[in-house]
C-alpha cells in the first residue's frame, strides 16, 4: 500500500508539493541506500516483496577493486546493508543483505533479509524500445537524510528531465550492448548510482548508471522482469552470499 501525504512526517511533507504524487509515493515506498563495508555505496529500489529483491547497479555492490580479472574477490569480513528511512517516524533501519546477483549491463539484484510492512515495491515500466522513450519525461529523487544548518533535508534534488536522443558509444559486439542505455538531463547527485528513474506514473524506467557532464547515463529496465525470476533462463554473470 502506497504512503499517502497525510501519513508522512511533517519534514517530509514539506517537500511534497514540488514532487508529483506518484513519484513521491514510489520513492518513499521503495528507495533506500546500499551500505557497503560501513560506507554508503549507492542507491537501490525494492521491486519484489515476495522475493525481497532490491534493484541496483553492479558497481554499487561489486566495486571494481573487488574484481580480479574474471573473478570477484570478496573482502573478509563482508558487511552489506540496505538502509531505509521510515516515512512517518524518520527512524533509520539497516536491513542485512543476504545474497547478491549481478548481470550484464551493470545491473544487480540483492536479496534482503526482510521487508518492513510499510514498504511498497515499485512497479517496472513495460519494456520499451529506446526510440519509443526519447522525449518522455522521467523523474529522480535523491531520497534520504542530510544535515544543513541544523535542518534535516529529506528530498534532495528532485529532478525532472527527458530521455535524450544522444547516440551511445558502445561496442556493438560487446555483451554490454545487449542492455539498453539512454542519456537524460534529469541529473542526480554524485554517489546516486543505483537510484531509480520513474515515469509519470511512478513506474521504474531506468537506474542511474553514471554521470557524464550535464547528463546522466541510465540503464533502462527492459530486462528486469526476466531477471526477477532468477531462473536458468536468465543466468547472472555471478552471485555470492553475504555471510
Amino acid at each position: 500500500m502506497s504512503v499517502q501525504a497525510s501519513e508522512v512526517h511533517p519534514l517530509l511533507a514539506r517537500d511534497i508539493p514540488f514532487i508529483p504524487a506518484p513519484i513521491r509515493e514510489a520513492a518513499v515506498g521503495c528507495q533506500g541506500t546500499i551500505v557497503l563495508q560501513g560506507e554508503e555505496s549507492g542507491g537501490g529500489c525494492l521491486i519484489n516483496r515476495e522475493k525481497k529483491l532490491v534493484l541496483t547497479q553492479m558497481h554499487v555492490v561489486v566495486p571494481k577493486v573487488w574484481r580480479k580479472g574474471g573473478r570477484v574477490v570478496l573482502p573478509k569480513p563482508l558487511s552489506m546493508f540496505f538502509r531505509i528511512l521510515h516515512p512517518r517516524t524518520l527512524e533509520q533501519m539497516s536491513i542485512p543483505i543476504e545474497h547478491v546477483y549481478y548481470f550484464d549491463g551493470d545491473l544487480a539484484l540483492v536479496r534482503i533479509s526482510n521487508v518492513p510492512s510499510w514498504m511498497s515495491p515499485a512497479s517496472i515500466a513495460p519494456s520499451s524500445a529506446f526510440e519509443a522513450l526519447v522525449g518522455k519525461d522521467i523523474y529522480s529523487v535523491s531520497y534520504g537524510v542530510d544535515t544543513l544548518y541544523d535542518k534535516k533535508l529529506l528530498f534532495r534534488l528532485p529532478s525532472r528531465g527527458i530521455i535524450l536522443d544522444i547516440p551511445l558509444v558502445l561496442d556493438p559486439g560487446s555483451r554490454e550492448s545487449e542492455m539498453h542505455y539512454a542519456y537524460t538531463n534529469a541529473q542526480v547527485e554524485p554517489g546516486s548510482s543505483g537510484l531509480p528513474y520513474f515515469d509519470e506514473t511512478g513506474s521504474v524506467v531506468g537506474v542511474a548508471h553514471a554521470m557524464n557532464g550535464h547528463y546522466t547515463l541510465v540503464s533502462l529496465t527492459a530486462r528486469v522482469p526476466s531477471m526477477m525470476l532468477l531462473n536458468n533462463e536468465i543466468a547472472p554473470l555471478g552471485h555470492f552470499k553475504v555471510k
